[in-house]
């Protein structure tokens, strides 16, 4: 039976959650058709809901590799996927005016889903082909218009911890956009927010960019063997981050 505190606790939290968000779509949203490409309005997203989020949450992130990206180029993000945090937690490391590949089951989510919708977000309907398709040909366009793309190609949040197999529909866009690959590891959200809940427990999550991969040795074909190659650098990335958060204590 859980204690009367961490039920107070995950009341509380799941209480913020909804709160921040519900307040800050209305600072975003607001912005959208005042600024080029939604830039103003994505600034608030990295700059002010994001933080604020975690910051409430009781959540740190300890985020190393940013140095090496330039804060105006066109990348497509791939990360290993653990939890809903993920997403402020990319959002609050990133100085760029960057869109996620998210399910569409998340429209659904409310406010949060409305915003996706009008900010243009690329949605994912994996039970239908043709949708899922068009959803990545949004991707490329905006890649292509210098907004770059943060996709989870594990497709879905992780059961057990580990980085479990890829789709290829991100990999076939990679090598239509030929822009670098982004290989980004995270670990520890998934102890702070459980599946299926908007609760979060305080706690650090770290997080590594790795060096972009330029696609210039890729040919077409070559989805597979470039799929493989992102996730060996993010499994091995992942590997070093949960070594380092078990030597300073944070996965007891």
């Amino acid at each position: 039976m859980p204690k009367l505190s961490d039920t107070l606790r995950e009341a509380f939290s799941t209480g913020f959650t909804a709160a921040w968000t519900t307040m800050c779509f209305f600072m975003v949203t607001i912005p959208l058709p005042l600024s080029p490409k939604g830039a103003f309005s994505q600034w608030i997203v990295r700059r002010i809901w994001a933080p604020g989020l975690l910051k409430g949450s009781g959540i740190e992130v300890v985020a190393t590799g940013q140095e090496r990206l330039d804060p105006r180029g066109a990348y497509i993000f791939m990360s290993n996927h653990q939890s809903l945090a993920d997403v402020p937690v990319i959002f609050d490391c990133l100085p760029h005016n960057l869109r996620f590949v998210a399910k569409k089951e998340l429209l659904y989510v409310p406010f949060f889903g409305l915003y996706l919708y009008l900010a243009g977000y690329p949605l994912i309907d994996r039970r239908n082909r043709r949708e899922a398709i068009r959803s990545l040909q949004h991707a490329g366009e905006l890649i292509r218009s210098g907004i770059p793309v943060v996709s989870f190609p594990e497709g879905t949040r992780t059961r057990d911890g580990n980085v479990g197999p890829f789709k290829k529909g991100a990999f076939v866009l990679a090598l239509e956009a030929r822009v670098p690959i982004v290989p980004v590891a995270i670990s520890g959200s998934d102890r702070l927010m459980r599946r299926g809940r908007l609760a979060a427990r305080p706690g650090t999550v770290r997080v590594h960019f790795g060096a972009p991969m330029d696609l210039s040795g890729y040919a077409p074909g070559d989805r597979d063997r470039l799929m493989a190659d992102v996730r060996e650098v993010i499994i091995a990335q992942k590997e070093r981050l949960d070594r380092e958060a078990e030597a300073a204590g944070e996965r007891a």
